[in-house]
């Protein structure tokens, strides 16, 4: 259950009775799980297998910015303040006048993108930790993402780029398209790394857990 920060209420809640066990990517729904005396699993986001690359520099990159996804929420927004500040913005999805691309393009723009962009805005304007966080990473690509809970826990700032609101986003993409020694120094140490969030990794460690519990 991954959307658990905002639909557990309605969701998660009402089938976990249904099932031996829940696995949710929210803390809080981990406790909750709990007080209703359900087992679960607290896991997280991860990167297909198949999307696993090695970053590519700077200056054989295709493009400056780029982001992935649907245009709801505040999206539309911050991209305009950025191309209105001149910065070079590629979207693809829904909502871009952009066609959808295939699964197996996705890594490919990422690993070409100088910056891969990801906003962390969910129902009710929570913060969350996204798939996309791990998919940038995982595929070879620099990310920059909007701060969520929990995000520090499996990337640092050496290896990621975060912000808060337009002025930061803003600051730090200047940043790094002036400065490509600090931004493939960073791409290469969080690509190190993110082998660990594979969807195979993830799985086994998930199987493991259940094998060592005993169910009623």
């Amino acid at each position: 259950c991954s959307d658990d920060e905002w639909r557990f209420d309605q969701h998660s809640k009402l089938l976990s009775k249904y099932f031996d066990c829940m696995i949710t990517t929210s803390e809080k729904a981990k406790l909750k799980y709990l007080k209703l005396k359900r087992f679960s699993i607290l896991s997280h986001w991860g990167c297909p297998d198949e999307w696993i690359g090695k970053p590519i520099i700077s200056k054989k990159c295709k493009y400056d910015v780029s982001f992935i996804g649907k245009s709801y929420f505040d999206r539309k927004d911050v991209i305009e303040y950025l191309k209105s500040n001149n910065i070079k913005v590629k979207c693809f999805g829904v909502g871009w006048g952009t066609r959808i691309l295939k699964d197996n393009e996705i890594s490919k723009i990422i690993r070409l993108s100088k910056i891969s962009l990801n906003f962390s805005s969910t129902r009710g304007f929570r913060k969350q930790l996204k798939a996309r966080v791990f998919e940038v990473t995982g595929s070879g690509g620099f990310l920059m993402t909007e701060y969520s809970d929990n995000l520090l826990k499996f990337f640092n700032k050496k290896q990621i780029s975060v912000f808060k609101n337009n002025h930061e986003l803003l600051k730090n993409i200047k940043k790094l398209l002036n400065n490509f020694e600090i931004r493939d120094k960073m791409v290469f140490s969080s690509s190190k790394i993110s082998k660990n969030y594979s969807y195979s990794s993830i799985i086994k460690k998930i199987i493991t857990k259940i094998k060592k519990t005993k169910f009623k």
